[in-house]
């Protein structure tokens, strides 16, 4: 009866501890976000990008390209476009949508390649004082990151200082 008891509290001990280790979408995460780091981006957790205020649970991440310290532009905008969503006025580039305020007539020639350049699943690209950034849910292989790195870099370049 001792034995019995004892591998009973082995087996829960054992039991506990593989709760704490991280499942394979966890470790994918973590690879994805510390790439990112590599890449000169932050994450930040967030809401998705055509949520209204306090409208759902923050499960996408932006992914954010903050400006060069010394070319940071003094910005007169600070726009969103979402990918896929009814809400938002049509964009010339298919299946995107300004929401809220539009870019700068000087900053749109030049968006349709950065666009483009993004995964699939990406949602939504934002710019304003803090870098450009794009929203999405981290489902993808590890070069999306990299993609998005380069994309933000691009989309960064179109904006007039």
């Amino acid at each position: 009866m001792t034995y019995l008891l004892i591998a009973l509290v082995l087996l829960a001990i054992i039991a506990s501890l593989t709760w704490i280790k991280p499942s394979p979408r966890q470790k994918q995460m973590e690879s994805m976000r510390r790439r990112a780091s590599g890449c000169g981006l932050t994450v930040q957790l967030t809401h998705a990008p055509d949520a209204r205020k306090g409208e759902g649970i923050p499960d996408y991440t932006l992914y954010l390209k903050p400006w060069p310290e010394s070319g940071a532009p003094v910005l007169e905008q600070d726009w969103l476009l979402v990918k896929n969503s009814r809400r938002g006025d049509p964009t010339p580039w298919g299946g995107w949508r300004w929401l809220g305020r539009k870019a700068l007539p000087g900053s749109v020639t030049g968006m349709k390649a950065a666009l483009a350049s993004l995964p699939e699943n990406v949602t939504g690209v934002t710019v304003n004082n803090l870098g450009a950034g794009a929203f999405w849910q981290e489902r993808g292989e590890l070069d999306d990151v990299e993609r998005i790195a380069t994309a933000l870099e691009k989309l960064q370049a179109v904006i007039p200082n």
